[in-house]
């Protein structure tokens, strides 16, 4: 499952990529079957290191290539690097040998090795897609007479910071040779297959479950056939250990730091869960090698006891690795405001200061301690606790999360009171002996239907063979009590009532229907036989909210010391539901997931050895009705930017952060041409760079960060629009008709084919930036110039339209990689046992929107050049809290541009338009009538497409306008010696224009049309028409040429040459047939005849 391979698996989390980094298929390359390379070689220093690269059935020819980072060292066999130490050994066998060989085998060989030829070597078929797989070396220096290394005086130390996944040989030599007992051990691999093995992986997957296999590409299995088994692998590969502040160390992006942390995230058809992390795949797997031998695994075995209303005992077990390298334990005690807020999804969930503060104290526990009393407790109040172990390399992964209600029970105070009228457990009757005193002989009979424990364990061949003796059995049974009453409590039928009164003198057959009711009858005899719990009572509800309630209930009066566990009836009223179950060992209970505003019905049984109690009596309670939800702050709306900026009803399913590869596929063709405004929608007027770039998207693709179309992907459009059929509508102007259909046709729907990989962080940027950083200024204009001041006023965008706040429910909620480390390093260097740190939300908070965001206004002067430049920063820069400013001390006669962005504390906003005023001697009295801001002007014009008669134009949106802007563009075109341009009007970044003339000149720039003013143009093309080129048909041929018996068929070839495309028509006896005009120069049609009736 390689990310370098799939295309259609671009993984986002980190176990996927080191699961997948060496190994190769090729489901889109004929020519290429994998390459399989060796795993990591440990090598002295001044040998020679030979690295093989095998490749199978490359009937493509295509070269293979080795390279160490960027750098190539060979293309084929043929050395490219300066080192003369370096050069190719390969087989120059026939290509239909391979295949008996195994494949083409390349070996990258190294001559005396230096400690700098450390490093990955990357073995790569230059096939499309690029094959590659990587071969790590280390080359170690020689150890000296004393058997030291010359760099170090402490070889423990360098196994503790360098992790190799094989044993280095240490004969100097041959380096095939293993340990001797007399030299340092071998460093170990990770191999965790014992781990998978109890995960329940299965077995054709184990080949995952050690690091050397995966390196190695000896899995021996597809990955897609293992995808429900990575969630268990990766957690296994983590081995319990906290990875993530190694792989921020190495500046691996939060989104991919999901194997950092044992877990594994699967795609989804969301876009934004396909996250591109395969650059970060090595420097992964080397944190996941070195925190296995450093760090410690997480705590066992935690549990909570002694519960009361203030104070809780929290225990655990040691980790079962590593243990002796604890430095102390961390517990985490988290105030919960909700009963399920703790629950892990697959969602970031942004939540705002709406939701309470939450609290969180961190404990250390020094390392020859298992437990912890907490104490201090709010009462009624639900908890979380989770234990890490801490030393010096990190911390352990959590343990598992468990809650509790700060809540004393009331069984549990009768526990510890004792129970002065307790009570001796009564001894059975012998009802073996009264069977056979009645002379009852058969000996099943006697273990089955005598025994009172056995009862209920009767089946209905054990009924028919004892029926004989049934007077006996369910005499001796009863003990000479009618156990009635209670058979009719426990829902036993009156059919039944014959046994529970123990005077049956013969088993009917109809009888046989009580036998799915035996385990309530035993239950009944051992009611009779005094040798049950009494149920539960005072059974009541502690709190309710509208999806939960809290039951509390008072110990049995009688054998409360048998009671083993309790089971909670319950069901909803009026509905018919039947009885759900819930098991609880003791109060009290919480029960979740209730429907609010809804009567429920609760009772309790309590259960011993010999079986069930009586119910307790009925609770009937009503939960509490739904909380009406506080009003949102409004967020920025995707949605109402592209209904504002004119985007087409039918590409409203694409405008969404939760966008659909499905929708993708269906509506791509269709919406191709809407791609600027999703783009522009998308980012919000935000400039989203930072994030892009610290998620490692490409450079290619950062324009789409800041809202704007790369001018790839943008030619790739209007390249297929150019192959649009002239079927759609038109718009007459002059002698040039404009061609414009909302979606250009073309042939596929992988509309993004250079960013799709990146698609998933861009989209995430998208969505935390726009909660997060402010929206542009708005309505920017110049209200008086003269020849040294400029007077600039806007509106501040809407405040609710972000957050400034970092709220978060829990402290480790939404949490990115580089705060758990240092959330990590808070508690990696404990002091004392009792030593505690609190960290609530409110630490995170800031003060409000309006008080916490500025201006930057930008201005600089340009000239009739680099006016039309958008540049990132213009030379003069001020700041502003308010919504206007004065630009003072201006040169006078000067073409000044101005640009004003919003700052706010995670980033700032891209310019919405750009202002352009003139201090010229024109306005020496100052300009009253205000000058407004108009979009930036289009740029990247571009002639797409071409004939004789047609020409297809594309170019760029602006890079500065308002994201909720409805934005139209000026075409102007004319021929070279027409003295009046002709303006053409789309809402497109792409126009065809058609009945152009053969071999003419045109010149042609875009205006962008804001709803405030208009751009400066474009830049101004030159471009010409194709040349005409006469009409040609051959005469029409038919095949076959000889004899067409009856029935047979035919086909006529007619084969034209023209330029405009010709039109070709079918006649046959002078009446039109079929008639096509394809738009190529030459035309072929081909028509196949059969014989009709007549």
């Amino acid at each position: 499952m390689s990310l370098v391979i799939r295309q259609r698996i671009m993984l986002k989390s980190l176990p996927v990529h080191i699961l997948t980094i060496c190994l190769l298929f090729t489901d889109f390359v004929k020519s290429g079957v994998p390459i399989a390379t060796g795993g990591p070689s440990i090598i002295l220093e001044n040998k020679d290191a030979l690295l093989t690269c095998v490749v199978s059935e490359n009937s493509a020819n295509n070269t293979v290539i080795w390279k160490k980072g960027d750098e190539i060292l060979t293309a084929g066999t043929v050395r490219v690097t300066k080192d003369h130490r370096i050069r190719i050994l390969h087989d120059e066998n026939p290509k239909e040998r391979s295949m008996d060989t195994g494949g083409e085998v390349w070996v990258l060989l190294i001559k005396n090795l230096k400690a700098s030829d450390s490093g990955a070597y990357i073995c790569e078929v230059n096939s499309d897609p690029v094959l590659r797989s990587i071969r790590i070396l280390t080359v170690k220096s020689l150890p000296t007479s004393t058997g030291e290394h010359p760099n170090s005086t402490d070889m423990a130390t360098v196994e503790s910071t360098d992790v190799f996944l094989l044993p280095p040989p240490l004969n100097a030599q041959d380096n095939r040779s293993f340990w001797r007992p007399s030299q340092v051990p071998p460093l170990i691999t990770h191999d965790f297959t014992e781990c998978c093995e109890r995960a329940n992986v299965s077995s054709q997957c184990m080949g995952f479950c050690n690091v050397h296999n995966i390196l190695d590409g000896t899995t021996g299995i597809d990955p897609e056939a293992c995808e429900k088994d990575f969630p268990s692998i990766v957690r296994c590969m983590a081995d319990g250990r906290n990875h993530v502040p190694c792989c921020v160390e190495k500046q691996i992006p939060d989104l991919c730091q999901d194997m950092c942390r044992g877990e594994y995230t699967p795609f989804t058809d969301k876009l934004k869960t396909r996250v591109s992390c395969v650059q970060h795949t090595l420097s992964g797997l080397k944190c996941i090698l070195k925190g296995v031998q450093l760090i410690p695994s997480m705590p066992t075995l935690l549990t909570i006891d002694h519960v009361s209303e203030t104070k809780v005992n929290v225990s655990w077990e040691p980790p079962e690795k590593l243990s002796d390298r604890v430095n102390s334990y961390a517990v985490n005690l988290t105030t919960l405001h909700s009963f399920d807020q703790d629950e892990l999804s697959g969602e970031v969930i942004h939540k705002t200061s709406l939701y309470p503060a939450e609290t969180s104290t961190l404990y250390s526990v020094l390392p020859n301690q298992t437990s912890l009393t907490l104490t201090s407790l709010i009462p009624l109040t639900m908890y979380a606790v989770i234990v890490t172990a801490v030393n010096e390399f990190g911390s352990s992964l959590p343990s598992e999360r468990l809650r509790f209600f700060t809540h004393t029970s009331a069984s549990a105070t009768e526990s510890q009171a004792g129970n002065a009228n307790k009570q001796t457990m009564p001894k059975l009757p012998d009802i073996r002996n009264c069977c056979e005193s009645k002379g009852m002989t058969h000996r099943m009979c006697l273990d089955k239907m005598c025994d009172p424990q056995k009862t209920d364990l009767a089946t209905l061949p054990d009924f028919m063979v004892c029926a004989p003796w049934s007077n006996i059995t369910f005499t001796c049974l009863a003990n000479n009590l009618d156990h009635t009453n209670c058979c009719r409590a426990r829902g036993i039928p009156s059919a039944c009532f014959p046994l529970c009164e123990g005077k049956l003198t013969s088993l009917d057959f109809s009888l046989f229907k009580c036998l799915r009711f035996m385990s309530e009858y035993s239950s009944c005899l051992f009611q009779g036989y005094g040798v049950l719990a009494d149920p539960p009572s005072k059974l009541r509800t502690v709190a309710k909210t509208d999806n939960f309630v809290i039951l509390d209930w008072n110990n049995p009066k009688r054998l409360a010391d048998t009671v083993i566990t309790y089971h909670v009836k319950f069901r909803r009223l009026g509905v018919g539901d039947d009885y759900l179950t819930v098991e609880k060992h003791q109060p009290p209970l919480i029960l979740e997931g209730l429907d609010a505003d809804v009567y429920y019905e609760f009772y309790v049984v309590s259960i011993n050895r010999y079986g069930k109690s009586e119910p307790s009596p009925r609770l009937i309670t009503r939960t509490q009705p739904a909380e009406q939800m506080q009003s949102q702050p409004s967020k920025y709306n995707m949605t109402t930017c592209c209904q504002a900026s004119g985007l087409l009803p039918q590409c409203a399913p694409l405008c969404s952060y939760n966008i659909r590869l499905s929708d993708i596929e269906r509506l791509g063709p269709a919406c191709r041409a809407q791609m600027p405004i999703l783009v522009r929608c998308a980012a919000g007027g935000r400039d989203h760079s930072p994030c892009c770039s610290r998620r490692g998207v490409i450079n290619t693709c950062m324009p789409l960060c800041r809202g704007v179309m790369p001018l790839a992907l943008t030619t790739k459009s209007a390249t297929a629009a150019a192959a649009a059929s002239t079927n759609s509508g038109t718009v007459v102007a002059g002698a040039a008709t404009l061609t414009s259909s909302a979606a250009p046709p073309t042939s596929g729907s992988n509309y993004m084919p250079d960013c799709l990989s990146y698609a998933g962080n861009i989209l995430q940027c998208f969505e935390e930036g726009t909660q997060n950083i402010p929206g542009p200024p708005e309505d920017v204009h110049a209200t008086f110039v003269n020849q040294t001041t400029i007077s600039l006023v806007w509106s501040q965008p809407d405040v609710d339209n972000y957050s400034t706040g970092f709220s978060m429910s829990s402290p480790l909620d939404l949490v990115t990689g580089d705060e758990l480390a240092a959330v990590a390093g808070n508690v990696a260097t404990p002091r004392n046992a009792d030593v505690e740190k609190e960290m609530t939300s409110s630490e995170f908070t800031t003060p409000s929107p309006a008080d916490d965001i500025d201006f930057i206004v930008q201005y600089g002067k340009v000239n009739d050049m680099t006016m039309y430049e958008t540049v990132a920063k213009l030379e003069n820069e001020l700041t502003t809290n308010e919504t206007s400013i004065d630009l003072t001390d201006l040169e006078p006669n000067v073409l000044y541009r101005i640009t004003v962005v919003t700052r706010g504390n995670y980033g700032t906003s891209l310019p919405a338009s750009m202002l352009l005023v003139d201090t010229s001697n024109n306005n020496t009295n100052g300009q009253q009538n205000g000058t407004w801001a108009a979009p930036s002007p289009p740029h990247s014009l571009t002639v797409a497409g071409h004939s004789a008669t047609w020409m297809q134009l594309t170019w760029q949106p602006p890079e500065y306008a308002h994201p909720h802007e409805r934005m139209t563009y000026r075409v102007y075109h004319k021929p070279m010696k027409a003295e009046k341009f002709i303006k053409i009007e789309t809402k497109l970044a792409w126009l065809r224009m058609i009945n152009l003339k053969p071999s003419s000149q045109h010149v042609l720039y875009v205006e962008a049309v804001g709803e405030k003013g208009v751009s400066l143009p474009s830049e101004t093309l030159v471009a010409w028409t194709d040349p005409a080129l006469p009409a040609f048909v051959d005469p029409p041929t038919v095949h076959p040429a000889d004899n067409i018996p009856e029935g047979g068929s035919m086909t006529i070839l007619c084969l034209a040459l023209g330029n405009p495309a010709p039109t070709i028509s079918l006649y046959v006896g002078g009446h039109l047939i079929w008639s096509t005009s394809l738009a190529m120069p030459i035309t072929a049609m081909v028509c196949q005849c059969r014989p009709l009736a007549g």
